[in-house]
């Protein structure tokens, strides 16, 4: 008997990580817009970002979408004193943005509620030397801008 619980909590385990796979899309090509050189930035679930783009250089292009799980900007931002954040949600209910310090524990920086089919634009203090991430509520179908606020 114990045999088949454990199977079957095994299996639903299973399940429950596919059913949570969620759809997204990205673009690695650069992008001129406004005689700003940008980059597409994928987000995805699940993980926090393992890769560095400093914001001084670029500007980035968010643009992502989740049914059932949280979403992680790819890489995380440095080398500024603020990032511009413009972020908007495509959905009809509400999208929560948090932006986080990353650290041995990662501290919440800023937090925007953004309301169904809106847009937000807002700008975050950072250290240069720091590293920021945005994880985005799921559900959501996000696209936006990340950049140099100074």
């Amino acid at each position: 008997m114990k045999k088949i619980v454990k199977s079957f909590i095994a299996l639903l385990c299973i399940v429950l990580t596919l059913a949570n796979c969620s759809s997204v899309f990205a673009s690695e090509k650069a992008l001129s817009i406004d005689n700003i050189n940008t980059q597409q930035i994928q987000t995805y679930h699940v993980y926090k970002p393992d890769k560095s783009w400093d914001l001084s250089k670029k500007s980035y292009r968010v643009d992502g979408s989740a049914d059932l799980t949280v979403l992680y900007t790819s890489y995380y931002f440095t080398g500024v004193e603020s990032m511009k954040i413009t972020i908007k949600n495509h959905y009809s209910n509400d999208l929560t943005v948090n932006v986080y310090k990353m650290g041995s524990i990662d501290l919440l920086r800023s937090s925007k509620k953004i309301e169904g089919g809106k847009s937000l634009t807002w700008t975050v203090n950072t250290k240069k030397t720091a590293n920021y991430y945005l994880q985005f509520s799921a559900e959501c179908k996000v696209t936006g801008t990340v950049s140099n606020g100074g």
